[in-house]
């Protein structure tokens, strides 16, 4: 990182910009729950309610991400858009490089429910918004594939991080088969997004401040094409050795596909 001395205007613009849109999005969550404890308290069917709040934490990311990109503090490009906004039940599935790829995300795909790291419950707010949004934490292996089938038995979406946090920087991609296993117990095929973010920003050990001295943040969205599950279910083989295959599978699919979208950033 350059010296102070070196830094330009935009870089103390790009500091203070994104500050800003953090102590917003902060602000957001508290008035997101608040907005919730009125739909909490009314009687009424519980997906119903759930789906309300989901569309309520999207239209929220949506303009966090809108004030980030307004204010220079991030520049964002999706290609293959179109395959997450389908209307029919997905399951798709991401590397993890940054902060907010689940924000951006979630703005982008329609009634999406997210798997959560169990340990963000011990957040108030965020245990909040998880319970009224029916977003699926990660607590134990029935929570998690009992919730995805229900997700998917009503037509819903479910937004997974095969690494289970974000990727380390300077390391290959880990995948956990908790996404796999999704796939064939639930029979669902996966979208895969490639995600990049360059320069390296929000990163697993970084802090908001420490934003690049001489460029925006731009992150790219690579939806690639349905990867189908058929070919991993052989009849004489367990979920067990089919999720290792398509573990598999997955790591070299991202580790392909971010070399190639690196290069094009």
């Amino acid at each position: 990182m350059s010296s102070p001395n070196n830094r330009s205007r935009d870089y103390y613009w790009r500091l203070a910009a994104t500050g800003f849109c953090f102590l917003t999005f902060g602000l957001g969550v508290v008035v997101a729950c608040l907005a919730l404890l009125p739909l909490e308290l009314a009687v009424g069917d519980r997906e119903k309610k759930q789906k309300t709040a989901r569309r309520l934490i999207r239209t929220m990311f949506r303009g966090f991400v809108r004030l980030m990109r307004s204010t220079g503090a991030l520049i964002v490009r999706v290609d293959g858009e179109e395959r997450l906004q389908r209307p029919d039940s997905k399951l798709v599935v991401a590397n993890h490089p940054t902060l907010i790829d689940v924000v951006i995300l979630l703005s982008l795909i329609p009634d999406a429910v997210c798997i959560v790291k169990a340990e963000l419950e011990g957040s108030l707010f965020i245990r909040f918004l998880l319970r009224r949004t029916g977003y699926i934490t990660n607590s134990s292996a029935e929570t998690l594939l009992g919730g995805c089938a229900e997700v998917f038995a009503r037509g819903g979406s479910v937004l997974v991080f095969p690494e289970g946090t974000r990727s380390v920087p300077g390391r290959p991609l880990k995948f956990l088969r908790g996404a796999a296993q999704i796939a064939l117990r639930c029979r669902k095929d996966l979208t895969p997004v490639v995600i990049t973010c360059r320069p390296p920003a929000l990163l697993k050990g970084q802090k908001w401040y420490q934003v690049p001295a001489k460029e925006p943040v731009s992150m790219r969205f690579t939806t690639g094409s349905d990867i189908p599950i058929d070919g991993f279910l052989a009849p004489n083989e367990g979920i067990s050795l089919a999720s290792r295959k398509l573990t598999r599978h997955l790591t070299d699919y991202f580790h392909r596909l971010l070399s190639q979208t690196d290069t094009g950033h």
